[in-house]
């Protein structure tokens, strides 16, 4: 009685996979995914600061931004899940005079940050035609984040940046394009991104500024909020624009 029990069960567990197997199969479920990458645009108002200040980050050069997208549509949503993982580069630059054991000579200062953000979130089609959809979209981010400080020929020892992480918002509005004779689609995108919306911190570290000033020690901290102990200090926010193109496949 245990045996035919036992075989019963497992008829009926076969018998429920090969059924969610099949219902599953016959979904009309879309699967496609995107690569590509653009120019990334610093917008807010703490990227443009003066190259040598402790209250913005000098960071106004025109980056680049490198991205993937997965996108899964459902049939009960009207809306498309995607999630997505972009490298973002900002930088700046400038001549300043250093101090040295010949006196003080000019070099070439450089600043970076680096964020790879991994995101999830949706995105809508509206108007839809063959050829072009247009959409909408916004990703919850978490953004890990890393920079330097340097001068050129290492006159002062590069100085880098204590690895932290924030969640970010991105908002984007963007069109697929289907041309019939290409194996692929294009995918171009425009996006604003608030990369540390939340999270910021201030960390003193032993007195010395931390980034937006020029660091006087092998590391240094992000230091997104504002400094507590500085009635002039504010918070940092690390705003940017990228617009991306990407050549999306078919998965399913």
């Amino acid at each position: 009685m245990r045996k035919h029990s036992m075989l019963f069960s497992t008829i009926c567990i076969v018998i429920l996979l090969s059924t969610s197997q099949l219902t599953f199969a016959q979904l009309p479920i879309s699967l496609s995914g995107s690569v590509g990458g653009g120019l990334l645009l610093p917008q807010s108002s703490n990227l443009k600061g003066d190259i040598t200040s402790s209250y913005d980050y000098p960071l106004s050069k025109t980056g680049y931004d490198i991205n993937g997208k997965i996108r899964l549509g459902l049939p009960v949503l009207p809306f498309a899940i995607i999630g997505t993982v972009s490298y973002n580069s900002l930088s700046d630059n400038a001549v300043l005079p250093v101090a040295t054991t010949s006196g003080n000579v000019d070099s070439k200062f450089n600043t970076s940050l680096s964020l790879l953000s991994v995101g999830v979130g949706i995105e809508y089609t509206f108007l839809p035609t063959p050829i072009i959809k247009p959409y909408i979209g916004a990703n919850v981010v978490m953004n890990f984040i890393s920079g330097n400080e340097k001068y050129d020929n290492n006159i002062i020892p590069e100085a880098k940046l204590n690895s932290t992480s924030r969640l970010g918002l991105d908002l984007g509005v963007g069109t697929l394009i289907d041309i019939p004779v290409l194996p692929f689609s294009l995918d171009v995108e425009a996006k604003y991104r608030f990369a540390n919306l939340s999270g910021k911190k201030f960390v003193d570290y032993y007195g010395i500024p931390g980034f937006g000033g020029i660091s006087q020690t092998p590391t240094y901290n992000l230091n997104d909020a504002k400094n507590p102990n500085d009635p002039k200090d504010h918070d940092r926010s690390i705003n940017y624009f990228t617009i991306t193109l990407g050549l999306t496949f078919i998965i399913l």
